[in-house]
């Protein structure tokens, strides 16, 4: 990764946003992980901070990673809070201070504003220009998307010939089996809670896994992803317990793969994401289930499991899709009391359409 060429991308930002300098983190949720830190400089623990100014960089973090700091961060000086300076040390006087306004609370926002009053610093919140640098993938991204779509196909093929017991355990008891053997395959955990769901309770869109058995002669939607190397997969497949699944099921199946064929082979470089939401949405609502796909085609991913842009009807969210984006492609219909089916894949997206990077079989409804 060209850590020093993504800094350089943000500074030329600065005059088009009016600031002599930006703040990277995350400051309203500093226990987890600074995606946009680690972006920019490839640091991976969770408290990291990324001073960039017209002519430097600096990172900030504490004690309890510096040895790891000095190991992951190559492109720019690196500083222990309270050991060498602090943040409001390094911002220049009469200077106006970028902060990505949807990573920094009120009250924080406050507080630094307070720290840097007697600099005559202007603290000034920005759109997340680093998220924007972000939807579009480089190669080496992309690759690391695939090698971890790659887990998520081996995983596949692992829950339906060998994991799925039926009759003799629950939804529970998949979903950790899937967990852990996503470790023993490679991945370093899960890029979010694994979605395991049978029965009607496949009707709910993001279905919490039950201590209810999986039984035969029923359906089962399994949503699962990764962590490798700092980047995730997401896939769904749904299938079918036992050897007769019912025809209306079958139905609805084929329906949600005709959208999601659809949205694949049609989308290009240079259309919008509402427009590529609209590719899906139309196969569902001409087979008259337009009501029951009721969320979004398709989300970014990346260093994070949800990122732009997002793939949606709502003309807000729309977003140009350009080549080397990366996202989800996944319809789905759900009917309260009989069941739901989404099949979702990752999309590159290339100068000709999309490059599909996930392998699991999908054509027809597979039988357990």
């Amino acid at each position: 990764m060209d850590y020093k060429k993504r800094i350089e991308r943000v500074r030329e930002k600065f005059s088009e946003l009016g600031i002599d300098a930006l703040l990277v983190s995350d400051l309203s949720r500093p226990e987890q992980s600074v995606p946009n830190v680690q972006y920019l400089t490839g640091f991976t623990g969770s408290n990291g901070y990324l001073l960039i100014t017209s002519d430097d960089a600096i990172f900030f973090t504490d004690g309890r990673y510096e040895i790891q700091a000095g190991q992951e961060v190559t492109c720019c000086e690196v500083h222990i809070m309270s050991k060498d300076v602090t943040i409001a040390d390094a911002v220049k006087e009469n200077s106006t201070l970028g902060v990505i306004g949807d990573h920094i609370t009120v009250t924080n926002l406050q507080r630094f504003e307070s720290s840097l009053s007697k600099k005559n610093v202007t603290v000034k919140p920005v759109k997340n220009i680093v998220m924007d640098l972000r939807k579009v993938k480089d190669e080496d991204e992309i690759e690391l998307i695939r090698k971890a779509q790659a887990i998520t196909d081996r995983l596949f093929e692992l829950i339906i010939n060998e994991l799925v017991r039926p009759e003799k355990m629950t939804e529970l008891d998949l979903a950790a089996e899937i967990e852990y053997q996503m470790k023993k395959l490679g991945a370093s955990g899960p890029s979010f809670d694994t979605i395991v769901a049978t029965g009607d309770h496949t009707a709910l869109p993001h279905a919490k896994p039950r201590r209810v058995v999986i039984k035969n002669n029923t359906p089962l939607l399994i949503d699962m992803g990764v962590y490798l190397d700092g980047y995730v997969s997401d896939m769904t497949r749904t299938v079918w317990i036992g050897n007769h699944p019912n025809e209306e099921f079958e139905r609805i199946y084929r329906i949600v793969l005709e959208a999601q064929k659809t949205a694949e082979t049609g989308v290009k470089p240079g259309m919008t994401t509402v427009e590529v939401d609209k590719l899906a949405r139309d196969v569902i609502a001409n087979n008259g289930h337009g009501d029951k796909f009721v969320h979004s085609l398709g989300h970014g991913v990346g260093l994070n499991i949800h990122e732009a842009p997002i793939v949606s009807s709502r003309p807000e969210t729309a977003t140009e899709v350009r080549e080397n984006m990366a996202f989800t492609v996944e319809p789905g219909i759900y009917i309260e009391g009989f069941g739901g089916v989404r099949i979702e894949d990752i999309v590159v997206i290339r100068a000709d359409g999309a490059e599909v990077i996930t392998k699991s079989p999908k054509e027809e409804l597979i039988k357990i």
